[in-house]
């Protein structure tokens, strides 16, 4: 990655302009990778939130149809991606980890 920005821009404002650069890759990404899996998974995202988190890949509020993505899994293979999408949707249908048994598609 080159990063172009004003000569006197201070180390704050570089990580901005990344985490911004990171938070667009995923936005363009996650669309594609919700409708490829809402008909399969039976559930509707109304929402996506990409935001910096510090101790999760994701979460989702099944009240709200929403999935909130951490911006760091720009860095991560495709295929990373698609996996928290999916987990995170499961998460409409069944909003706890436990020993229930979600089918595989």
């Amino acid at each position: 990655m080159i990063l172009r920005i004003n000569h006197g821009a201070n180390l704050g404002r570089k990580e901005d302009v990344v985490a911004q650069c990171y938070r667009e890759q995923i936005k363009a990404a996650v669309p594609a990778l919700i409708t490829k899996w809402e008909a399969m998974v039976g559930v509707n995202v109304r929402s996506v939130f990409v935001q910096k988190m510090k101790t999760k890949w994701g979460s989702c509020n099944p009240g709200s149809r929403s999935v909130r993505l951490n911006t760091d899994l720009a860095k991560k293979p495709r295929e990373c991606l698609e996996y928290i999408v999916v987990h995170e949707m499961i998460h409409m249908l069944e909003p706890t980890h436990n020993a229930r048994r979600v089918p595989v598609w």
